[in-house]
């Protein structure tokens, strides 16, 4: 899941420290809970672009 840094923290498995504005791919949920309670961290929304659908025109037979 993708979430936006809010505070500057270093990551205490791996040691990187990230910066308020970063995007960074987190897949553990307990980790996301621990950090969103520490607020260093929310949720980043991604937008599902809709489908296109394009209408064509129809003739009625005669």
């Amino acid at each position: 899941m993708k979430v936006t840094v809010k505070e500057v923290f270093q990551d205490k498995i791996t040691g990187v420290v990230y910066q308020p504005g970063e995007i960074i791919n987190v897949d553990d949920k307990d980790r996301i809970a621990d950090m969103q309670k520490k607020n260093l961290i929310e949720v980043a929304v991604e937008k599902v672009a809709e489908p296109i659908i394009k209408k064509t025109a129809t003739r009625k037979g005669k």
